[in-house]
C-alpha cells in the first residue's frame, strides 16, 4: 500500500504553525533586546549602579517570564577567605517568596563550599548554567525545591575577565530551559552590568587619586607657607 500523502490543508496548517512560532520567537527576542536597551540606559544615567539594580532585575525577570530574578555578588568571608554570596537585588512575582527575605541582615547569605563548589566553579569559568531542578543531584535539588524552583539559569558577570557574580533566573511554576537566542541576549545584559561596575570602579579610583592629589597640594602649600614664614622671621632678625 503506497504511503499516504498529507492533504494540502494539513501542510498549510503546519506551515502556518511554523510561521506563528517564528513570529512569536522574533517578538520575544525583540522584547528582550528592548529590555537590554532600557537597562543600558538606566546604568549609564546612574552614578551608582547599585541604586538601579532593583529596576534591572525587575525588567529582566519580566522580560524573560521568570518568577524570580536576582543579582548576586561573590565576596570573600572575612575570617576564612572562603567565597560567599550576597544578594544585591532581587525581584519576585506576586505570590513568590524572596530568597533574601529569609536571610538575617549582616550574615553571609550563602557560603560556597562542599557540593556547591562544583556548580559554582562552572560560573567562575564564565559558563552559564541552565537546568531543570528535578534533573539535578542533591543537594541542589532539595535546596532549590525548598524555594519552589522548578528550573533555573545563572548568567555569570565577569568584570575585566574576573568572576564578580551572576544573574539568576528562577522559574517556580513551569520548568523551562532558555534557548540559544535568549541566552545570548541575557549574556549581553550581564556584559552591560559588568561594564557599569567597571566604569564606576574606575571613576571611584580617579576620584580617590584626585582627592589624594588635593591633599598633597594642600600639605605642600602649608609647608611652603610655614617655610616662607620662617624665612621672613629670619630676615627680620638679621
Amino acid at each position: 500500500m503506497p504511503p499516504l500523502e498529507p492533504s494540502d490543508s494539513i501542510v498549510e496548517e503546519i506551515q502556518q504553525a511554523v510561521l506563528q512560532e517564528r513570529e512569536r520567537s522574533a517578538q520575544e527576542r525583540s522584547r528582550l533586546l528592548n529590555t537590554v536597551t532600557q537597562i543600558a540606559s538606566l546604568l549609564l544615567r546612574s552614578h551608582d549602579y547599585v541604586t538601579v539594580l532593583p529596576d534591572v532585575v525587575r525588567l529582566l525577570g519580566e522580560a524573560v517570564g521568570s518568577d524570580r530574578c536576582l543579582i548576586i555578588q561573590e565576596l570573600p568571608e572575612a575570617e576564612t577567605g572562603r567565597p560567599w554570596l550576597e544578594v544585591l537585588a532581587e525581584w519576585a512575582r506576586d505570590g513568590i517568596s524572596e530568597v533574601s527575605a529569609a536571610i538575617p541582615d549582616g550574615e553571609p547569605q550563602l557560603v560556597v563550599e562542599g557540593e556547591w563548589a562544583a556548580l559554582h566553579e562552572q560560573l567562575r569559568r564564565g559558563e552559564l548554567t541552565n537546568y531543570i531542578v528535578a534533573e539535578m543531584p542533591e543537594p541542589w535539588r532539595g535546596f532549590l525545591a525548598a524555594q519552589e524552583v522548578v528550573s533555573s539559569a545563572s548568567v555569570p558577570i565577569l568584570v575585566q575577565g574576573q568572576f564578580w557574580g551572576h544573574i539568576d533566573f528562577d522559574n517556580c511554576h513551569e520548568a523551562r530551559l532558555y534557548d540559544a537566542a535568549e541566552i545570548g541576549i541575557l549574556q549581553t545584559a550581564a556584559e552591560i552590568i559588568a561594564g557599569a561596575i567597571e566604569r564606576q570602579a574606575k571613576d571611584e579610583e580617579l576620584l580617590h587619586l584626585e582627592q589624594a592629589r588635593t591633599r598633597s597640594a594642600a600639605k605642600l602649600a602649608q609647608q611652603l607657607e610655614r617655610l616662607n614664614s620662617e624665612l621672613q622671621q629670619r630676615d627680620r632678625l638679621l
